[in-house]
């Protein structure tokens, strides 16, 4: 299954940092939408996709979910019966020739280190982080990220990794520790006002805060495979 980064050319973080969430995540998210939009037709279609994906075990158990959700009950049910062959085909010879039942049947599980769309997200990971920190290293990149949410604290440590100087490194901790400190008052704002039956008073960061904390502590849902 061969899949690749598309649209490196269209990064734009001026663009990317105006978001509440993490640009990490929403980049890395948009690439699996992005896959999964143009790879469900073919596998509902082609016989050689589905073949592909019967000799690779599929998808580990969260992308297995996220095609759930990607795609209609019909083109599930035209691409997967391939795979489900070869897991019976496999279960009927372990069960007739294995010596250790439970180890071969873990064999056919697919783990989330050779999951081909796990792969993905993490190349198309580290090819955004590592351009945002060359991003950071200049001035103007510093300013847009000051005025910014900035990323997830999974994110930012990965952005340590990425920025060996640690004035820079230490710059993105401050950053992060007064927007905890920010999205800590607005959540405690935002429940005083709805406990007051004040809800008509709340400001939009107020109404954003408790969804925007939550991504910035753990990173984007759909992203979440642990």
């Amino acid at each position: 299954m061969i899949m690749t980064i598309k649209n490196r050319a269209k990064v734009n973080f001026y663009q990317d940092l105006k978001t509440n969430g993490c640009p990490v995540c929403n980049y890395v998210n948009e690439i699996v939408l992005d896959f999964f939009s143009q790879w469900v037709h073919s596998f509902a279609k082609r016989p050689d996709v589905q073949d592909e994906h019967a000799a690779g075990l599929g998808f580990c158990s969260f992308h297995t979910w996220r095609l759930e959700s990607a795609a209609s009950a019909r083109g599930i049910s035209a691409g997967y019966p391939k795979l489900l062959e070869r897991l019976a085909r496999d279960l009927s010879n372990i069960a007739r020739s294995s010596d250790n039942l439970e180890e071969s049947v873990k064999e056919l599980i697919k783990q989330r280190d050779d999951c081909p769309i796990c792969t993905l997200m993490l190349d198309s990971e580290k090819y955004y982080v590592e351009q945002l920190a060359g991003f950071l290293r200049g001035d103007e990149g510093r300013k847009a990220y000051e005025g910014s949410q900035g990323v997830c604290l999974h994110h930012l440590a990965m952005l340590q990794a990425s920025l060996p100087e640690k004035q820079t490194g230490a710059y993105l901790l401050m950053q992060a520790a007064r927007r905890f400190s920010e999205m800590a008052e607005d959540m405690r704002s935002f429940a005083r006002k709805y406990d007051a039956l004040e809800r008509y008073l709340l400001t939009r960061k107020e109404r954003n805060a408790c969804s925007c904390a939550l991504i910035h502590v753990a990173g984007l849902r759909w992203l979440s495979t642990s």
